[in-house]
């Protein structure tokens, strides 16, 4: 896998939420109640819902899985990762990070939100908007970028407008704050890339 993938695959864009109601959830909502085998039972029931958006070649919730699910993150991550820093011109360095060393998966699921799992504002309620990707080939390439959400509200359920970063409206034609890549393996997907973009 090279990055070169991002510029010559030909993508078919879906445009996930960063508050996915409607992606699966966990068939039970036990919180930290859980013994050790309670939560050893629900995670394995989570791997298999990733395995059956596999089977279905569902990549949308395949993907709400990855987020929602740190078994899932462990069971379908490649033995290694290839983690690329770049800088606003495309240069930086990349490194295979072994499976078991690899902690840097960007989103986490909190009360069904889509957050950054490593905000870079202090005190401030970093959501994450995505845009999933799949290649002819069957791959899949995740953007994803941090904002925080303000005035205007559109409605009382609204989290309001987005606004990336330094203040301006989010714009999907901007660069992301990075990519997630899945290659496919094994009847199923594997996370074999991640691509971070220096904010400075």
């Amino acid at each position: 896998m090279r990055l070169s993938f991002l510029r010559s695959a030909f993508l078919l864009s879906c445009l996930l939420p960063s508050t996915p109601f409607d992606a699966i959830r966990p068939a039970e909502a036990r919180g930290p109640q859980m013994s050790e085998g309670e939560r050893r039972a629900f995670e394995a029931r989570q791997v298999e819902e990733a395995k059956l958006a596999c089977r279905s070649n569902d990549a949308r919730a395949f993907f709400g899985l990855m987020v929602q699910s740190p078994a899932v993150r462990r069971t379908f991550t490649a033995e290694k990762v290839e983690v690329s820093e770049l800088d606003a011109e495309g240069a930086g360095k990349t490194t295979q990070v072994p499976r078991e060393a690899y902690d840097r998966f960007p989103i986490r699921m909190v009360d069904f939100m889509w957050k950054a799992a490593q905000p870079l504002l202090r005190g401030r309620d970093e959501h994450v908007v995505t845009e999933l990707n799949v290649s002819q080939t069957n791959r899949i390439a995740v953007d994803w970028t941090r904002v925080i959400y303000g005035p205007p509200y559109d409605g009382e359920e609204s989290l309001g407008t987005a606004r990336d970063l330094d203040g301006r409206l989010h714009d999907g034609s901007r660069p992301a704050d990075g990519t997630l890549l899945f290659e496919p393996r094994d009847g199923c997907w594997s996370l074999v890339g991640d691509v971070r973009r220096v904010r400075r």
